[in-house]
């Protein structure tokens, strides 16, 4: 919890300093998702651990997610966690449609291969979820 804060605080900063920083607000979606994903049980032992925890949310998970891909939207990474963020907050159809997008993105990055595994992974779940046979 304590790095979470220190997270939290450092892609704060580095969207004052720049407000379109893709990559500031990338961390923060994932940050609110992550955050917002904390099963009552891990609430109530950092709770117990740390004090209050900070507040994470989905929505604002969506809203920064979607930031990051608007200002770049030609990396991967941006779409994959959009794709998740959206899937689960029980978007499936634009989950779907951002994983999509996704895998079939040009490389830019170093990382665009480990994250179109995630895409397929979480795909394959979105697909479930939708009972589509679509591979």
């Amino acid at each position: 919890m304590r790095l979470s804060r220190q997270i939290e605080a450092e892609a704060d900063t580095a969207l004052a300093l720049d407000p379109d920083d893709d990559l500031g607000h990338h961390v923060l979606g994932v940050w609110n998702r992550e955050v917002a994903e904390l099963s009552g049980f891990l609430r109530f032992f950092a709770t117990t651990l740390y004090g209050k925890l900070p507040q994470g949310s989905m929505d604002q998970a969506l809203v920064h997610l979607r930031r990051a891909t608007s200002l770049r939207p030609d990396v991967v990474p941006h779409r994959v966690e959009l794709g998740i963020t959206l899937a689960d907050a029980r978007r499936y159809r634009e989950g779907e449609e951002e994983l999509d997008r996704a895998l079939s993105m040009p490389t830019n990055w170093v990382t665009d291969d480990s994250y179109r595994a995630k895409a397929r992974e979480a795909l394959a779940r979105v697909r479930r979820k939708l009972g589509s046979s679509r591979p």
